[in-house]
């Protein structure tokens, strides 16, 4: 994966909602080191100076975090910072006491996990653990007293105002990703409408259309059969005409002088009979062709 140095630009290769949580994430490691800096000037005046080490400790963890977290180790970075920002508000709680409001912080670490993990078992496992440290904390400091207590009571305002924060950060968080998936549901219920709405007007003009070529269809059939009927007629006319003048050919005994003087009857109705058949067909070859157009269409 490419190396980005800037944790607040895209990371190539994730998708929108994976880039939101990790320039977040970075963003909140950000917030992390400004908080070590400020708590850390106010652990440098007291005495003895072990507890300022052990937040410049964590300064530098949260540095290294950063670091892995930019180089695409997501899940291990974001689980590691947690289980440590715990451990050490749980080991601050219970040095410093009330006097710190370090055991506030715990409220914000046991919700953060689900803004950046979407496996179920990672953001349950650091909230039971934070919820776990808390009450912990919570018991031994009602039965220990603090081991060094901070005469100072900016740490614990700005412990106060930092989770107060945290919370309202959340809460927005929350509440503009329900907005969005409830806008994003509403557009898609209107997609859907639009596209119903388009669908029922297809099909109506189908049905419409359907009909239409239906009537056509029976009216071409009835204007056929109605056509075949009156040619029929037509062609028995000169039909019988022949028939019957070759019966009477027949009949009579000189069929030579007869047959003279009826050859140019027999003659005018074959040619009426032959018009007629070729009327009949070119008329059946247009009404054939102008029924495979209407079926074409």
């Amino acid at each position: 994966m490419k190396f980005n140095w800037s944790g607040l630009k895209r990371y190539e290769g994730l998708s929108e909602n994976e880039n939101n949580a990790y320039r977040g994430f970075n963003f909140l490691l950000f917030i992390g080191l400004l908080d070590l800096i400020v708590v850390g000037g106010a652990l440098s005046t007291i005495q003895p100076r072990w507890p300022f080490y052990v937040c410049l400790s964590e300064f530098v963890a949260f540095l290294i975090l950063i670091v892995i977290h930019t180089k695409g180790y997501f899940k291990t970075s974001r689980y590691i910072f947690f289980l440590l920002t715990t451990g050490i508000q749980v080991m601050a709680s219970v040095i410093h006491g009330k006097s710190g409001g370090f055991d506030y912080l715990l409220f914000v670490i046991c919700v953060l996990p689900m803004m950046f993990f979407e496996s179920k078992r990672y953001y349950l496992s650091l909230f039971i653990f934070s919820m776990g440290s808390y009450l912990c904390v919570q018991y031994l400091l009602f039965t220990i007293p603090p081991i060094i207590v901070i005469e100072s009571q900016f740490p614990l305002y700005w412990n106060t105002f930092v989770t107060g924060f945290g919370l309202l950060i959340i809460l927005y968080v929350f509440k503009r990703s329900y907005q969005k998936s409830q806008e994003s549901l509403k557009r898609q219920n209107e997609e859907v409408k639009h596209q119903k709405e388009e669908i029922e007007s297809i099909n109506n003009n189908l049905e419409k259309l359907i009909v239409q070529r239906t009537n056509k269809v029976l009216e071409h059939e009835k204007l056929f059969t109605e056509y075949a009927n009156i040619n029929a007629h037509r062609v028995r006319s000169p039909l019988a005409r022949i028939l019957g003048l070759l019966n009477l050919i027949e009949l009579e005994q000189d069929k030579e002088k007869i047959l003279k003087e009826f050859l140019p009857l027999l003659h005018s109705n074959a040619e009426e009979l032959n018009a007629i058949l070729d009327e009949v067909s070119r008329s059946l070859n247009a009404v054939n062709q102008a029924g495979e157009q209407h079926k074409s269409y």
